[in-house]
């Protein structure tokens, strides 16, 4: 059973997530959705969301929107 600080951190990486997404071109979120068949952050599994946050970031970076 998760515990109260564990759901919480769970939903600011979510959100975090789904901010990035939000930033990218819809070429690119297209992309992510085939590799994670979502483009959902809350939907993504738990062993594979801080991958997801690291390719978000790094496409970000990419096209100049994050240091």
């Amino acid at each position: 059973m998760k515990t109260k600080t564990l759901n919480e951190i769970r939903e600011f990486r979510n959100k975090k997530l789904q901010e990035m997404l939000n930033q990218l071109p819809k070429g690119w979120v297209n992309k992510f959705e085939r590799m994670y068949g979502t483009t959902e952050a809350s939907l993504i599994p738990e062993d594979k969301i801080d991958w997801a946050i690291q390719q978000c970031e790094n496409s970000l970076r990419k096209l100049g929107k994050m240091d």
